[in-house]
């Protein structure tokens, strides 16, 4: 999605308005970037309440998604369990990570799938997990990232992050980012990766 797409009162059972999925024996290099994009008023029932992009492999060599210039309001991942309120991206090998593979594996993974957030603004979103925005495995960046009013019934008011992740955290804002449980309600880091 490039140049200036509006979306509005989207309903799916997986990413509202947007909805990425690859899985395959042999995924080698897949992109998805999204610029300029506005949505609003848009509900998933599981995952991504506006946008959701799944990634499945166990031998994939690059994949790379961008957001820049994303704004979204009232968006909602509404079923109990869901995730990602805005934005969900699930960069997830295919065959779960042994014990004893975890760190060696995690470690190559994180830097095949690099997903990037830049100027991006969510506002009114809810999940049970990741009220805002979702992350599972990879490497992340976030810089100028406002939410605002995003919520999570479970962990994660605000942005949720688990599995083997790494995140950068640049000129970020959350702001009445709230979650039901009590706990880590703006930022809820639960992965075996970095946070800087």
């Amino acid at each position: 999605f490039r140049g200036k797409t509006d979306l509005e009162h989207c309903f799916a059972s997986y990413g509202a308005c947007v909805y990425i999925l690859h899985a395959a024996a042999a995924l080698r290099e897949v992109s998805a970037q999204f610029e300029h994009v506005a949505t609003q008023h848009s509900e998933s029932l599981y995952q991504g309440g506006s946008v959701a992009c799944v990634f499945l492999s166990d031998d994939a060599q690059r994949i790379a998604v961008a957001f820049q210039n994303v704004s979204m309001q009232n968006a909602t991942a509404s079923r109990s369990q869901s995730f990602g309120g805005g934005i969900s991206v699930q960069c997830t090998p295919a065959t779960p990570f042994t014990a004893a593979a975890l760190q060696t594996n995690a470690a190559v993974w994180n830097q095949t799938c690099a997903v990037s957030f830049r100027s991006v603004s969510i506002r009114n979103a809810r999940a049970t997990y990741g009220g805002g925005i979702d992350l599972q495995h990879g490497t992340h960046e976030l810089r100028d990232v406002a939410l605002l009013h995003t919520s999570a019934s479970n962990l994660g008011g605000g942005i949720r992050v688990t599995g083997t992740a790494s995140v950068q955290l640049r000129a970020c804002q959350l702001t009445n980012c709230s979650s039901d449980s009590g706990s880590s309600s703006a930022l809820d880091i639960r992965s075996q990766g970095a946070l800087t």
